[in-house]
């Protein structure tokens, strides 16, 4: 039997339920499809196919697949089983070669739905015309995965409409030649997604498939292509229409989208090999009201979404865009109301998607720089909490807007008091008011002024430039504060190189040159300690000055400060 899966999944990840299979008797080949986990190479890379040649490609490869699979085996025997992608295209094949098997499952198919194919041909059709078609595109991943994950528990994650085992989904997020890791092209899409639609449909009133064909459908109450069995009725009436009728469906717990990576906890494998067992048994299809819209009522109702009018609020759409950057339920939503207005008629549809696509394309890229810099703030924050160094923001009223918990014990330990006092104290330390004359050099720039307490130095306080400062769509800024308590510190080399990377994106050897100068060492001296030539050493010198803005040796003492603070 040919197995397969696609896109999440490709053979190796299957190995589990191909095991299980075997030890149940039988005999299984499985492969991946071209651009897919090991068939790539350099001339089929990885998540992309010809966005016009693709499918054919892809149907062709299962034909041959299935032909070698299937030699000298009885026509009786033969069974085929896949899921997502790979599912379809075997219903595709079996469409189009004479009969090469009797018996197929399809675990978690995308059924026919009018509405969503409308919406995924618009959303294709603006999107080519701004990007490549052999470049990934995670826009497009993210609003599948996005769709799917509407029909989950509102916890769910968008990974997690992969499986609901938390292992399975980082077994398949671990792999590099899996999906998502391996970020579709805009060309896969395009030649995958319409593939999908057509595989369903019957040609010129003919009706190819064979009516001895057995088809036996694996889903679950969770499984988001089927909408928890929801459309089963469009499986079983697309089949009618091309004269198969021997279709019957299994309920599975514990599944969702990759139905078949779940074969160790779900029992994909016993489900299948008996209903195999048995060619006379024909399982009963429950018929559920046959409804265009009785698909979405579930997400609608998760969503608390009001079924929209015929006529599309452009407007209204472009607001739910933005509105998605912080919350993505509302790219959602907004997808179904494309949706339903689609199966509702939707006649003004491609203008309003040819409208709408900027605002989708730069909601999103707005979305994706917050979540970067939301990331990078973590890692900086990370950072500054293992060197215990103490950050505050003043507004432009000196007082007290936030401060990390690093500075809130260097200033109580420095200044003694509580936090209720905390603020107006730095207000008066930065005001240069301070009992203890907190006198230091400023900067060339201007824009940096060393903190010191009792004769030593404590830290230093920063003024954001200047673009930002005259910035029309930001408050008035303060003044960003850097604390550290040198009574609790190592004062090693490597801890305070480190902080003079962190304050002014010095190299660490840059870092290093800027401490031995600051003790008033000679270039000479600070070249036999770092074992380096002079020569090198004025190059580091050099741009140790450019960064810190410093421009002569004379200068230095704001950044004598600083390095004795970081001492």
């Amino acid at each position: 039997m040919p197995l397969g899966h696609g896109p999440s999944v490709h053979s190796r990840l299957l190995m589990p339920c191909v095991r299980s299979l075997v030890r149940a008797g039988a005999t299984v080949w499985a492969g991946d499809l071209r651009g897919h986990g090991g068939s790539i190479s350099e001339r089929a890379p990885k998540a992309h196919l010809d966005a016009a040649t693709g499918w054919a490609a892809l149907v062709d490869d299962m034909t041959q697949f299935a032909q070698l699979a299937f030699k000298d085996v009885p026509l009786a025997r033969r069974l085929m089983m896949g899921g997502g992608s790979s599912g379809h295209v075997m219903l595709d094949m079996l469409a189009h070669a004479s009969p090469v098997s009797q018996h197929l499952v399809l675990a978690g198919p995308t059924p026919p739905k009018r509405g969503v194919s409308k919406v995924l041909q618009g959303f294709l059709r603006a999107r080519q015309l701004t990007r490549p078609v052999d470049a990934p595109d995670p826009q497009f991943l993210h609003h599948i995965y996005g769709f799917l994950r509407a029909h989950l528990p509102v916890e769910a994650d968008l990974v997690d409409t992969i499986s609901p085992d938390p292992d399975q989904v980082a077994r398949v997020l671990a792999d590099p030649e899996g999906f998502p890791t391996a970020t579709p092209t805009l060309g896969y899409w395009q030649a995958v997604l319409p593939g999908i639609q057509a595989s369903w449909s019957h040609r010129d009133g003919v009706h190819p498939l064979s009516p001895d064909l057995r088809v036996l459908v694996l889903t679950g109450p969770e499984d988001p292509q089927t909408r928890g069995g929801k459309l089963i009725c469009k499986i079983v009436d697309s089949f009618a229409a091309r004269s198969v009728a021997n279709v019957g469906m299994v309920m599975l717990d514990a599944v969702r989208a990759n139905i078949l990576i779940d074969a160790e906890t779900a029992p994909v494998v016993a489900e299948t090999l008996g209903w195999f067992g048995t060619a006379s048994q024909q399982l009963p299809n429950p018929r559920l009201p046959d409804s265009a819209l009785a698909p979405y009522v579930p997400a609608m109702t998760s969503l608390q979404l009001v079924q929209p009018g015929p006529v599309l609020n452009l407007p209204q759409l472009i607001d739910l865009c933005y509105s998605a950057i912080r919350d993505e339920a509302r790219w959602v939503e907004m997808v179904y109301c494309l949706c339903l207005a689609a199966e509702e008629g939707g006649e003004d549809l491609d203008d309003v998607m040819d409208a709408l696509h900027p605002h989708w394309q730069r909601a999103f890229e707005l979305r994706e720089d917050l979540r970067w810099a939301s990331g990078m703030g973590q890692i900086y924050n990370d950072l500054i909490d293992r060197l215990d160094i103490g950050v505050a923001v003043l507004g432009a009223d000196l007082r007290l807007r936030h401060a990390n918990p690093a500075f809130k014990r260097a200033m109580i330990r420095l200044l003694g008091g509580t936090e209720e006092t905390l603020a107006r104290t730095t207000a008066k330390q930065m005001g240069l008011k301070d009992r203890s004359k907190a006198l230091g050099a400023t900067s060339p720039s201007g824009r940096e002024t060393p903190i010191l307490f009792d004769g030593r130095v404590i830290g230093v306080s920063f003024v954001p430039g200047s673009n930002l400062a005259n910035s029309a769509r930001v408050s008035p800024v303060g003044r960003l504060l850097v604390v550290r308590d040198t009574t609790e510190q190592s004062s090693s080399l490597s801890h305070r190189a480190s902080l003079l990377m962190l304050a002014y994106g010095l190299t660490e050897k840059e870092s290093q040159v800027a401490l031995l100068l600051a003790e008033w060492q000679s270039t000479r001296e600070a070249a036999d300690v770092l074992s380096v030539s002079e020569h090198t050493l004025r190059s580091h010198v050099k741009q140790v000055f450019d960064k810190m803005q410093i421009s002569r040796r004379g200068n230095y003492r704001s950044g004598y400060y600083l390095a004795r603070w970081a001492g």
